[in-house]
């Protein structure tokens, strides 16, 4: 494979995010006849449920802050910080 081919693999695997390991992986991590399009396969089975629970994680968060920002009527940081550790919404 030439050395232009292979830098577009890696260009695009990065634009998906992929990590360095992860390329490395898709490159030398299979066998050498297993084809291109099991190695994306699997790899990008990984990362979809990799990037699934980030989106949840991210959702769960903005959840919080929009709560923070819309509940939140405490004149100090002392007063949420009460108000949390009593398991009361601040």
């Amino acid at each position: 494979m030439s050395a232009v081919y292979r830098l577009a693999v890696v260009r695009r695997a990065q634009e998906a995010g992929f990590t360095l390991d992860e390329i490395r992986r898709l490159f030398f991590g299979f066998g050498p006849r297993a084809p291109a399009s099991g190695r994306w396969r699997q790899l990008a089975e990984r990362k979809i449920a990799e990037l699934d629970a980030r989106m949840e994680q991210l959702r769960r968060m903005k959840e919080v802050i929009e709560k923070l920002r819309t509940r939140c009527r405490c004149e100090t940081l002392e007063q949420c910080g009460r108000a949390m550790a009593q398991s009361r919404e601040c």
